[in-house]
């Protein structure tokens, strides 16, 4: 099976427009949520800026906003690579969820969260070179979700650690945390792909650093929990793909996914070097103009059944072996 394409929707034309008119190009990188899923992301970052593509603002949600105020911090090759350190060593931290037997126990103990706030956060800060969100060399805007309310909350200045564990405090994993006031957790409950944001600051060109595809995965589960699982997956993909088709036609949406992404669970973090290497090959295959320009997103396609045991989900024009930029001994 060939892998998903690249989403992208061109800009509708402005020629007739006078000159004084024009706006002046934004172009934003948004960067969605997906736990260790994450690493995609980075893969994406290097062709983006070996080709010399750099954004004016950055909006991220969960582990998309500490990737994106990484890079938001210092959008440079150096920065990228470092990134892709971190995601390399990622799978060994302890403050990180882990699909392994023996912490099973922390899901099903009598407590709020699985795991307690101040080691992530302690992790988050020796990531930063930042102490408040305003700090950033690009500006970034990370979004969090009220927990009383639903509601969701904006943040582009203020304790980078606090906002940023707050965006990704995935209820059930992390406890929620206050700030001024208000409790906060996960910005993905609400919105797992904040464009509509990048929309709303009037940016005119949108790259979304999508952890997965915009196709719908359509294998039949057999466990109950995979089947629940599965639908809330389903949801957040139709909130997606409604987000990306009300962006007004005149601002220029580019979509890359993550096709190695597949199937592999939000918790999963053992798996850094393939997803970046699919990343950077996706974001290639965007660059060279290896996409379609769809009048409307796609319901579904096929998946493979394990996409990283298959080389079908990575079979894209390379410049490299596979992997031999992101390897742990790289």
């Amino acid at each position: 099976m060939k892998p998903a394409l690249p989403w992208i929707r061109r800009a509708a034309s402005t020629r007739q427009r006078p000159i004084e008119n024009q706006p002046k190009p934004v172009r934003a990188f948004v960067f969605g949520g997906g736990g260790g899923k994450g690493a995609c992301q980075v893969g994406m970052l290097r062709a983006l800026v070996e080709a010399a593509i750099l954004p004016d603002m950055v909006i991220g949600v969960s582990i998309g906003a500490i990737n994106g105020a990484i890079f938001a911090s210092e959008p440079t090759i150096e920065t990228v690579a470092r990134l892709e350190s971190v995601w390399r060593e990622i799978e060994e931290s302890p403050v990180l969820p882990s699909q392994r037997v023996s912490s099973a126990w922390r899901y099903v103990r009598r407590s709020g969260a699985a795991f307690s706030a101040k080691p992530m956060q302690e992790y988050i800060r020796s990531l930063l070179p930042i102490e408040d969100l305003s700090e950033t060399a690009v500006p970034i805007h990370v979004l969090l979700t009220n927990a009383h309310t639903g509601e969701e909350r904006w943040f582009s200045s203020g304790p980078a650690v606090e906002i940023l564990y707050g965006s990704s405090a995935l209820p059930g994993v992390y406890p929620p945390i206050a700030i001024g006031g208000d409790l906060f957790i996960d910005g993905g409950v609400v919105d797992d792909a904040p464009v509509r944001r990048a929309s709303e600051l009037q940016a005119t060109e949108i790259y979304l650093l999508l952890c997965g595809t915009l196709y719908a995965d359509l294998t039949e589960y057999q466990r109950p929990v995979e089947t629940l699982i599965r639908s809330f997956y389903l949801t957040k993909l139709s909130q997606i793909r409604t987000a990306l088709a009300s962006v007004p036609t005149s601002i220029a949406v580019k979509v890359i996914e993550c096709p190695a992404a597949g199937r592999l669970d939000t918790m999963d973090f053992s798996h850094a070097a393939a997803l970046m290497e699919s990343g950077y090959e996706s974001a290639q295959l965007l660059l060279a103009g290896e996409q379609k320009t769809l009048p409307s997103l796609p319901i579904a396609a096929p998946q493979p059944e394990n996409p990283l045991a298959s080389d079908t989900s990575l079979r894209v024009r390379r410049r490299r072996p596979l992997s031999s930029k992101f390897a742990r001994n790289a």
